[in-house]
């Protein structure tokens, strides 16, 4: 008989998947390591340690390619009777996976859809979503969540439901910023909101990090899609303090060195004097601070532009 029979029925078999896949199998591969050197009945697939090794899998590889070759230069090693039981478990987990058949591609192509995705999923379990969360490649970690979760990979209700919604939302808020829509504001808007804890931290992931200058864009336009989406009072609270501010910033730089003289009244003058104690600024301050105040309540759009021309 052939020493190797179940090992090379098991390498034939996950070479003959997906990339993807190979996530769920890094999952099944570990769960029956645990149960066999534990010698257990069953292991659930919440179970703290299970995922915690996933997940150090997961980050240890650069992409899917590489925990693809990873995973088969593994399984070459294992001795048979866990081959054989892996073949087993392989290919009825693969029977459970309703959701192997419908595209993923668009959501490793497009980032905004991506985060848009891991925004709405919910995970029942903090524990378990909090180790979740260490996977550092977004796109892996979808992956992990829709293939190892019942209620993501047993039917495709959820995912559509999640693509309608993306699709609403693309409809009615393509950009939220559209006069705004290039990298010096991105950058800006989300160093101005890493900065404002207070007001944006529930939706200001620290979980997302730029790489390449369009990221900004992305990420800040996906702060603000999970805004519109759970709270309209709050995006527009927020998105008007945003560009209020951005406002005041191209303004000051604008501005920068140049001299003004106003003549004002002498009761005019007094009332300054009595309002730059009153809020402790410079009367120069006072008088920017009223006419900014004054600009955004009666002139400005909702972005934060002037109705008017000048």
């Amino acid at each position: 008989m052939d020493s190797m029979k179940y090992r090379n029925v098991l390498i034939k078999l996950v070479k003959e998947l997906g990339d993807e896949d190979f996530v769920w199998i890094l999952h099944i591969i570990n769960k029956e390591k645990i149960i066999y050197d534990l010698k257990l009945r069953i292991l659930d697939n919440n179970d703290l340690e299970l995922i915690e090794m996933d997940v150090n899998r997961l980050n240890s590889s650069k992409n899917l390619n590489e925990l693809k070759n990873n995973i088969i230069i593994e399984i070459s090693n294992y001795h048979e009777e866990l081959a054989e039981d892996l073949i087993f478990h392989v290919n009825k987990y693969k029977e459970s996976l309703m959701i192997r058949g419908r595209n993923m591609f668009q959501y490793q192509s497009n980032k905004r859809l991506l985060f848009f995705a891991l925004n709405e999923i919910k995970i029942k379990d903090r524990e378990v979503s909090k180790l979740i969360n260490l996977i550092s490649n977004p796109y892996i970690r979808f992956l992990y969540i829709i293939f190892i979760f019942r209620e993501y990979y047993r039917n495709n209700r959820e995912l559509d439901y999640i693509e309608k919604a993306y699709a609403q939302l693309m409809t009615e808020k393509s950009l939220h910023f559209k006069k705004y829509d290039h990298v010096a504001f991105y950058k800006w808007a989300k160093n101005y909101m890493d900065q404002d804890q207070d007001n944006y931290r529930k939706f200001n992931s620290s979980l997302i990090t730029p790489i390449e200058d369009s990221d900004f864009s992305i990420i800040v336009n996906s702060i603000f899609d999970r805004m519109y989406i759970e709270n309209l009072h709050i995006y527009s609270a927020l998105k008007d303090k945003l560009a209020n501010a951005w406002y005041q910033k191209i303004y000051r730089a604008k501005n920068k060195g140049k001299a003004h003289r106003y003549f004002l009244t002498d009761k005019a003058l007094e009332s300054l004097k009595v309002l730059s104690r009153k809020y402790d600024k410079t009367e120069e301050k006072m008088i920017e601070h009223l006419i900014n105040k004054c600009f955004v309540e009666d002139c400005a759009d909702y972005s934060g532009q002037s109705m008017y021309s000048c």
